[in-house]
């Protein structure tokens, strides 16, 4: 059995006037595996999705990831539902490659819609990760920090049923 590669971990990183930031090495494993055009020496692609409205962040997909969501919604029949998520994820996404510095361009439109500033927090959500503005993703783990020391069992894992014990 082969293991899947995930994003896992959270980190802060500059974006400079550019609006380009660093991605960490270890995610950038994950998309060199998630990407099936990917050789070595060669700069994995990957998918920026920005147009839940639900969302303060940027949702950063591997190809193979994208193309699972995308084979899904094409097995959809047509209407409103179908729409949606075209547009969420086909239409309001912008392709991206990370650069021979290990670094992607953050486009301006990207960074204005989701006020991401000088300083970035990228953030593993184990299929994709996620590109926040450091400030907003502070105070928004702070909210989430204290919503669930009331709302989580003492033992999380529990939420997995008995297999996962």
């Amino acid at each position: 059995m082969s293991r899947r590669p995930r994003f896992r971990g959270e980190s802060r990183h500059k974006v400079d006037g550019k609006g380009r930031v660093s991605i960490p090495a270890t995610f950038r494993r994950v998309l060199e595996a998630g990407d099936p055009d990917w050789s070595g020496g060669e700069n994995p692609n990957f998918v920026m999705v920005y147009g839940n409205p639900a969302y303060n962040f940027i949702e950063c997909y591997t190809i193979a990831e994208i193309e699972r969501i995308e084979d899904r919604i094409d097995a959809m029949e047509h209407g409103d539902e179908r729409d949606a998520l075209e547009e969420i994820y086909s239409a309001n996404v912008v392709n991206a490659t990370v650069d021979d510095t290990g670094r992607i361009v953050l486009p301006a439109k990207l960074r204005e819609r989701f006020g991401i500033g000088s300083e970035a927090a990228l953030v593993a959500s184990l299929n994709t990760f996620r590109i926040w503005d450091a400030e907003q993703y502070d105070a928004q783990k702070q909210v989430r920090s204290e919503n669930l020391k009331s709302e989580l069992p003492r033992n999380p894992l529990s939420l997995l049923g008995k297999e996962a014990q």
